[in-house]
């Protein structure tokens, strides 16, 4: 051990070997030559994010597990690189990240002015998401702002019953959303429904609010 074509690809890109206690062929042909075709760096730096993580079990026995984790690392920049990328997202950034964001299925998206270390004015992004999507939203985040980290936290939330419905006014069908149930019933007008009629009947979206609430408060 190494077999000849392991120990071939090893001597090729000059790979790092060391002995271990346990017989066996734990560095195949296939995975020197992986191992060959990615490798940066010799060594790991003395701080990295850890970007995505991959596990597998293999089929033979060992005296140990075998069982084989790979890591994506990101280097984490300098203190002065971080304090520069804390302040020059713009508000276009922000404007397009959240587009992007509610397009890739974020529930909701806000930001708002904040005081960060050293008095430094900064913004605070907040997007809410279900656990599934959360992935592809943080790469989002990383890609179209300037932050180098992202703090997450998983939420619990009680919600009343929905469902739509339409109501009937002077200046047409109107859609709403229906909130709870019995004495504890709301009902909101949607808002493209509302605008729609506001736009078609020339009269001004705060009007036709006021006609769908009249409506809906004749249904309950």
């Amino acid at each position: 051990m190494p077999v000849p074509a392991t120990a071939n690809i090893i001597s090729a890109y000059g790979l790092p070997l060391s002995i271990m206690q346990v017989q066996g062929e734990f560095v195949t042909p296939t995975g020197a030559a992986i191992l060959a075709a990615i490798v940066t760096e010799r060594s790991l730096p003395d701080g990295f994010m850890i970007r995505r993580i991959g596990m597998g079990a293999g089929k033979r026995t060992y005296e140990r597990p075998s069982i084989l984790r790979a890591m994506e690392i990101e280097t984490a920049a300098p203190a002065s690189d971080r304090a520069e990328a804390d302040d020059d997202c713009s508000g276009e950034l922000l404007g397009y990240a959240m587009e992007r964001l509610l397009e890739a299925g974020a529930r909701d998206v806000f930001y708002m002015p904040v005081q960060m270390k050293k008095n430094r004015p900064g913004w605070l992004l907040t997007v809410l998401c279900s656990p599934e999507d959360r992935e592809k939203l943080e790469e989002i985040i990383f890609r179209e702002t300037t932050t180098i980290g992202i703090r997450r936290t998983l939420m619990e939330r009680t919600v009343l019953d929905r469902s739509r419905g339409t109501v009937l006014t002077e200046a047409g069908t109107a859609e709403v959303k229906i909130c709870g149930s019995g004495e504890n019933t709301r009902v909101y007008p949607e808002y493209e429904s509302a605008a729609d009629l506001a736009r078609k009947s020339g009269r001004s979206l705060y009007e036709i609010y006021r006609m769908i609430r009249a409506e809906s408060g004749k249904n309950e």
